[in-house]
């Protein structure tokens, strides 16, 4: 697996991490759509560039959020824990957010230590801890599809530029969150 994500075909660019995510949630809206759910994005104004192999990276996103439209799916007929003005709709968020590492007071952090952290999150019945436990084992699937290697794969990925993925309950359902870190790079587009 780890093979898989590093590949010789690895080819890494400096990126707007917000062109990233948005080529993945492009790819996934008609099964967004058809699924009936609302997406959200927050970019926060993200400019920070992401050295990174973007097809890889969009992999990363695309996964996460077929895993929250697989969860909503799989959840419908039980209550959303977000009621829309509508009524309750099943919803997936996507967010950056920019941090530094914390150093001791007068020491600044070089530009180039900062991380953007991506975040996928939905409103679903949430993840539990059993099963949380387990999800980023080779072959581990808390549903009937897929063979329970997406998490693992998106993890090494992420690992191999720099970041980590991670899972944390959302404020309302499910939240994965990874880093990448920030490069000063040049884009040319």
């Amino acid at each position: 697996m780890r093979s898989f994500a590093r590949r010789e075909s690895d080819k890494r660019e400096p990126f707007h991490v917000s062109h990233v995510l948005s080529e993945a949630i492009e790819l996934s809206i008609p099964d967004i759509h058809k699924a009936g759910i609302r997406i959200e994005t927050d970019f926060g104004g993200a400019t920070d560039t992401v050295v990174v192999d973007g097809i890889q990276i969009e992999q990363v996103t695309l996964n996460l959020i077929r895993n929250s439209i697989d969860a909503l799916i799989s959840s419908k007929g039980q209550k959303l824990k977000t009621p829309s003005e509508s009524g309750s709709q099943s919803q997936i968020s996507v967010r950056t957010s920019a941090s530094r590492p914390t150093y001791p007071e007068g020491i600044d952090p070089a530009p180039e230590n900062s991380l953007v952290t991506i975040t996928v999150e939905d409103n679903g019945p949430g993840i539990t801890g059993a099963v949380a436990a387990r999800m980023f084992e080779p072959f581990f699937t808390a549903g009937g599809n897929g063979l329970g290697l997406g998490l693992t794969i998106s993890r090494s990925i992420v690992e191999s530029h720099g970041g980590r993925l991670w899972y944390a309950a959302g404020q309302d359902g499910a939240a994965f969150h990874f880093t990448l870190p920030v490069r000063i790079a040049p884009i040319t587009e």
